[in-house]
């Protein structure tokens, strides 16, 4: 049924509601009606999107209201109530809660999929009383919430300020002393703007991985320029002049992470991160036990986090068509970022192929 028709149409009026029919049957219809309008435009598909692809699927903006709490102890009867608009500019967050006392929140952005950002969330989440969001975007995905800046940056803050959560999780968010968010989408420009929350102590890392790897391993099922050279290595270049611009705006406040940087000397980059994060260099038990296990393992599965990342690093230079690896490497973009990024230009699928040629400049 047409959502927009069901709720203008007199014809349909009739049909939901008669006059022997008492009028609170009538409103639970049409707030059934909408709850099935608002679950099928929010809901992600899971397929890669650009960012300056029209993606919006809902016939409406929403506002994002979130319920007047009068204590830390009680969670939001309804933390989450989507309305209808008549423009984004009307876009909104209204909340009414004082947030507790400067927790840490962990803002860890990727500028593409497939950067190991799923492992880097888990690592970083076995920090000490910690609470950790796996890709919360996901449930606006396809909204012009998505799409605004500031809504998506106001859904960000109520993720990490615990109102999002159920009833159930809430208190025990709120006991957390770091609150660790691992995001692929948005940019980096939206994600910075968290950094100016007076209340909160806010970091942001940004993780990046050599493009011809990210690329490789993007699944080409995924569609919408997921593997497009040109749209991902503008994106990320986009993410990284973001970069060189926020980090003397907000010194100590935000770190990049070489994911192939990372995979050859894992505990000494976790070893950095905690202290960036915590002004310490003893990392937990926790975390040491996590590298342990997901440092030197053989990966079982396409998303799985555990791998041996010594030799993960090398392997999509085992795996990549010629064809692509020489598409990736002429486009201007991907050029720019490659050479950003420290490492170099192959030239050649002889050089791809020979292990021993170091990626590195």
């Amino acid at each position: 049924m047409n959502m927009e028709s069901s709720s203008s149409s007199p014809s349909t009026m009739r049909l939901l509601w008669t006059p022997h029919m008492p009028k609170w049957c009538y409103l639970v219809i049409q707030i059934m009606l909408l709850s099935v309008f608002v679950f099928m435009v929010t809901q992600g598909t899971g397929s890669y999107v650009t960012r300056n692809e029209s993606i919006i699927q809902a016939t409406q903006p929403i506002e994002i209201k979130t319920a007047s709490v009068s204590s830390e102890e009680t969670p939001p009867e309804s933390p989450l109530v989507v309305v209808e608009k008549n423009s984004p500019e009307s876009l909104s967050v209204v909340v009414e809660k004082n947030p507790p006392d400067s927790p840490l929140v962990v803002i860890l952005f990727s500028s593409t999929q497939r950067s190991g950002s799923s492992m880097m969330g888990e690592l970083l989440s076995t920090m000490d009383n910690s609470q950790y969001w796996f890709e919360p975007f996901k449930k606006i995905n396809h909204t012009d919430c998505y799409e605004n800046r500031k809504c998506s940056g106001e859904y960000l803050s109520l993720t990490y300020k615990c109102i999002l959560e159920s009833k159930y999780a809430y208190k025990k968010c709120l006991s957390t002393s770091s609150r660790v968010i691992k995001l692929v989408r948005g940019s980096l420009a939206d994600m910075s703007v968290a950094l100016t929350d007076p209340e909160f102590n806010v970091k942001l890392i940004h993780l990046t991985r050599d493009p011809r790897g990210s690329l490789n391993s993007i699944p080409r099922s995924w569609g919408s320029g997921g593997d497009n050279p040109s749209v991902r290595c503008k994106e990320i270049d986009e993410d990284m002049e973001t970069y060189s611009q926020i980090e003397p705006m907000y010194p100590g406040k935000v770190m990049n992470m070489s994911y192939e940087r990372f995979c050859i000397d894992a505990l000494g980059k976790t070893i950095e991160m905690y202290n960036f994060l915590y002004g310490k260099t003893d990392i937990p038990d926790k975390t040491k036990k996590y590298l342990e296990t997901h440092m030197t393992g053989a990966s079982n599965g396409y998303f799985n986090t555990v791998r041996d990342t010594t030799s993960h690093i090398h392997e999509w230079r085992k795996q990549i068509k010629e064809s692509f690896f020489y598409k990736i490497e002429k486009e201007s973009y991907c050029q720019a970022i490659i050479n950003k990024m420290g490492y170099k230009i192959l030239g050649s699928i002889d050089s791809v192929r020979n292990i021993s040629v170091s990626v590195f400049l």
